[in-house]
């Protein structure tokens, strides 16, 4: 038996140092397996390890690229792409088509309208469904400079861990008095917990309470709503007490579910009348605020193009009536989705992938006009909230005060993610919330309120490093609770944030003005019981000058590797914002790592993971020759190395200095 033992033990030896032996050659020959097999996310996978081992195999970033562009990430696209049109020196044609493609998710409409046009002449004899794909992509270029041109200033808030996940968080809903946010979601805990046939986990739906304007962790709605099959959220009626359910039911159907009185939901059934068709699926649902009429999607034929919207009224024994199709002003030969109807019950928003978008889905809105009985020309909804990537299934409170939609972006916690927008004040928000008290529905407060024990207030000073002068600036807190939170008041010297101490938690402040470098701040509160504490963080900001160095912080990577981890892209993100608001602006990306290993390994891993950083701002548009990678290994430290933890943490660290 001894024996047997250890004949075991140097098999399982042998056979572990082949698998960590694996070669280039060998990650992209399974890749190609199974890419075969339509395994697409895990032939990236095995495309990104072989890319580890040798990033300079052009065929191996062209096909990482083109994955990029047919997945969840499509923004990741560009530093592959640009890699083979720098080195390469005749692609194929359809090399440019990619390039064009890769561009414009990046927003450098300029170099993708530059590519679409070389693929077309490189294409004279292409089909007239490739002819159309090219007018349309070209003729989004234009609309992108147009509405990045004429910017739209709102705030746009990811919702942080407590709604999304590092998959796929989308269609929310959300009750009118906006206490209540359903939503779906593909998250490894589906009910089930099966894949399927795109490697995605099935659609279950979740709920989240708002207490104190802030969104709870979200839960499964419930086993007698969520199956090992797909579910949807798809619209809220506007009482409350009901909502809209999609159903994969071979065909796929709108059902609806009461909430009970102990706040669960009830089995779902499906809607009466003509609203389900036979082999169609409808796939969204908006009710008015009287409960009489309902907007849906269908791809039903007679329709205008793919996916339709249409309506239906209540009949006297509470059934639908005959679907009415809301015509060609509102329906293209394309895709319109997810109806949404305001509290007015005279505007419609939606999301379609033709009129005039920049790129994808885009959100619209059309207004009634009761004089004529006729819908206006939708009208997009311009950027932020719109990119050239999928915008989708918009919403607004009942007082038009917020806005949530689902969208993929580089700061996101996943794949799709569900973000809040704080809209502008209204002229009929007086008459939305009178309306909402005669329904009887509850206004609820959108802010923390000042407690007076078990808190802390933070006392946030911002100055000029150089100057001394208190400085006014943007504000955004953030913690695993919520996300990008601004100040709730200020004095003559300080910003101030009440925060709940009911835990130890830790938070990440970012401090920007116009003409100084970012700042930010990390810091732990531990969980205090007593009356209020105050905590006085001091911050100084330094110019956008020549010199200015700062640290980078939340750059995370995996243990001797320099592919950033999706935790990295929020504090990345403050760096896009900065490049894109100083354009004269150029930096080094510098970083740096601890002693441990050789210095020569160092140096390399630190270019390596400098270069990270700067492939991610040139695939969201920021031009190559304003952004240089410098990696200084161990030998820029900023403190001794001995110190095992604090030491050698505070070494390994990526920064940016502005260099003109």
């Amino acid at each position: 038996m001894r024996s047997s033992f250890f004949s075991v033990l140097a098999l399982f030896i042998v056979c572990s140092q082949i698998s960590w032996a694996q070669t280039e050659d060998d990650f992209i020959k399974k890749g190609d397996h199974q890419f075969k097999l339509n395994k697409f996310k895990d032939a990236l996978d095995s495309y990104e390890k072989a890319y580890a081992l040798n990033p300079d195999n052009l065929k191996n970033n062209y096909q990482i690229g083109i994955l990029y562009l047919e997945g969840d990430y499509k923004f990741k696209s560009l530093p592959y792409l640009e890699k083979v049109l720098n080195e390469e020196k005749n692609p194929e044609p359809e090399f440019y088509r990619y390039l064009g493609l890769a561009y414009h998710f990046a927003h450098r409409f300029d170099e993708a309208e530059v590519n679409y046009k070389k693929y077309g002449a490189l294409n004279p004899d292409m089909d007239p469904d490739e002819k159309s794909w090219l007018a349309r992509k070209i003729a989004e270029c234009n609309n992108g400079r147009e509405y990045i041109a004429n910017k739209r200033n709102l705030e746009i808030v990811n919702l942080g861990e407590q709604i999304n996940s590092p998959y796929a968080d989308y269609a929310p809903i959300i009750s009118t008095n906006e206490s209540c946010m359903i939503f779906t979601s593909r998250r490894k805990e589906s009910v089930g917990g099966e894949l399927d046939e795109n490697d995605d986990y099935y659609e279950d739906i979740y709920i989240s309470y708002r207490i104190d304007g802030v969104w709870q962790k979200a839960k499964s709605v419930g086993d007698n709503i969520n199956t090992p099959y797909n579910e949807a959220g798809i619209g809220f009626s506007k009482t409350g007490k009901e909502i809209f359910i999609y159903e994969h039911d071979g065909d796929g159907d709108v059902y609806y579910s009461v909430f009970n009185p102990d706040s669960s939901l009830s089995d779902p059934q499906p809607v009466k009348g003509k609203i389900n068709g036979k082999h169609t699926f409808e796939s969204a649902a908006t009710i008015s605020s009287n409960g009489k009429r309902l907007f849906f999607t269908s791809d039903r034929p007679g329709g205008f193009g793919k996916e339709d919207i249409y309506y239906a009224d209540a009949m006297s024994d509470g059934s639908w009536g005959k679907p009415v199709n809301m015509g060609e002003k509102v329906n293209t030969p394309e895709s319109e989705e997810g109806p949404f109807l305001d509290f007015d019950d005279k505007t419609l928003y939606f999301c379609s992938t033709a009129h005039k978008g920049m790129g994808g889905y885009d959100i619209y809105k059309t207004v009634f006009d009761s004089t004529n009985n006729s819908w206006s020309s939708p009208v997009n909804m311009g950027y932020p909230v719109n990119s050239a990537d999928d915008d989708v299934f918009f919403t607004l409170s009942g007082d038009g005060s917020h806005g949530y939609f689902s969208s993929v972006k580089p700061n996101g916690l996943g794949e799709k993610d569900i973000y809040m927008i704080v809209m502008p004040t209204r002229d009929d928000r007086e008459e939305l919330l009178e309306k909402m008290r005669a329904m009887n529905l509850i206004v609820r407060s959108t802010k923390r309120s000042d407690a007076d024990s078990n808190t802390y207030e933070l006392q946030i000073s911002i100055k000029d490093e150089e100057t001394g002068e208190i400085l006014d600036a943007e504000l955004l807190l953030s913690s695993k609770e919520f996300t990008d939170r601004p100040p709730a008041n200020k004095n003559d010297s300080s910003y101030l944030y009440n925060v709940s101490s009911q835990k130890e938690q830790r938070y990440t402040l970012i401090v920007k003005k116009k003409g100084f470098a970012f700042a930010t701040v990390n810091f732990v509160l531990t969980r205090y019981e007593g009356k209020m504490q105050e905590v006085k963080i001091p911050i100084k900001m330094a110019k956008a000058k020549p010199g200015t160095i700062v640290q980078l912080r939340n750059i995370y990577y995996d243990f001797n590797q320099y592919v950033l981890r999706e935790t990295s892209y929020a504090s990345l993100n403050n760096l896009l914002e900065f490049m894109r608001e100083n354009p004269l602006v150029k930096v080094e990306i510098r970083s740096h790592t601890d002693s441990k290993g050789t210095p020569a390994y160092n140096l390399a891993l630190s270019q390596k993971r400098a270069q990270s950083v700067v492939n991610f701002l040139k695939a969201n548009g920021v031009n190559s020759k304003r952004i240089r990678a410098k990696g200084y290994g161990e030998g820029l430290p900023l403190v001794s190395n001995d110190d095992e933890e604090e030491g050698r943490e505070l070494n390994r660290r990526t920064e940016f200095k502005i260099i003109k």
